[in-house]
């Protein structure tokens, strides 16, 4: 609890009155930082910690560091106020915000986050996802000239490369965020993508021995990291939580079976 108390003190401190967020610039989303805030709401009631989340979102929503025209947010904002982005755009990211966004509207029910997490949702399916797999392709590049145009102005322009690597913590994010956002807002068509994703990753980057890898690139590359079980695993999880289907539950507990046996430290960790 301690621990706890010092880290959540600690992120009250860096949190920007003025412009939310946390910290000066350049400024990142920190979605870490805003689902403690959200986890520190509902243990507390403390309305500052409603405000620290609620406030950061919107400023986020309605500045530099979201795409008005095709939705998601770019990486980071150069500025402290969120006007000037670095335009590249993240699977990881997205997938995170995207949560944020659904576990602000359960406990506000402010349709701002219901509509920027539906853009969200709506950038990634068309920029990222890849149904030939099918699964989320990492990030799309930072075309500052390409993002300074309005809806009509970007139909004549190349859009920005997108690199097509599935890199399977960031698509194991993505699946808990779908999975989470289907439930709220009763859309089956993004669980059912995120069912297909985590099956696409039991069979192209999944071994029992080995746990998942790290990347897809047409092979499977990278085995043993931690965040890829992690990842994975608390999606499988949610989807078992979700469907009840026991595929789900047995791949989620072989990769914890996987965390224990060949990744834990002896001294803990």
């Amino acid at each position: 609890r301690e621990i706890w108390d010092e880290v959540a003190q600690m992120t009250l401190q860096d949190y920007d009155e003025l412009h939310g967020g946390f910290g000066t610039q350049p400024k990142f989303p920190m979605p870490d930082a805003l689902e403690l805030a959200i986890n520190a709401y509902h243990s507390t009631m403390d309305e500052r910690w409603k405000k620290v989340f609620s406030y950061s979102l919107h400023r986020m929503a309605s500045g530099g560091m979201y795409d008005q025209v095709e939705g998601g947010f770019f990486r980071y904002s150069t500025t402290r106020d969120w006007s000037i982005p670095h335009f590249e755009k993240m699977l990881e990211d997205n997938a995170l915000l995207l949560l944020i966004l659904t576990e602000a509207f359960q406990v506000t029910r402010d349709p701002c986050f219901e509509q920027v997490a539906r853009d969200v949702i709506r950038f990634l399916e068309n920029n990222l996802y890849l149904p030939e797999w099918p699964g989320w392709a990492g990030t799309q590049d930072a075309d500052e000239e390409y993002y300074q145009h309005d809806f009509e102005g970007r139909k004549k322009l190349t859009p920005p490369f997108v690199d097509r690597t599935i890199y399977v913590n960031w698509n194991g994010l993505l699946c808990r965020s779908l999975i989470l956002a289907a439930a709220v807002w009763q859309e089956s068509s993004w669980l059912n993508k995120a069912l297909q994703t985590l099956q696409m990753l039991k069979q192209r980057c999944y071994l029992p021995d080995k746990g998942m890898c790290h990347y897809y690139d047409g092979h499977p590359r990278l085995w043993g990291l931690l965040t890829d079980q992690t990842a994975v695993g608390s999606a499988l999880n949610l989807a078992y939580q979700q469907t009840g289907e026991l595929w789900s539950l047995e791949v989620s507990r072989s990769l914890a079976e996987f965390c224990l046996n060949a990744l834990l430290a002896p001294r803990g960790g």
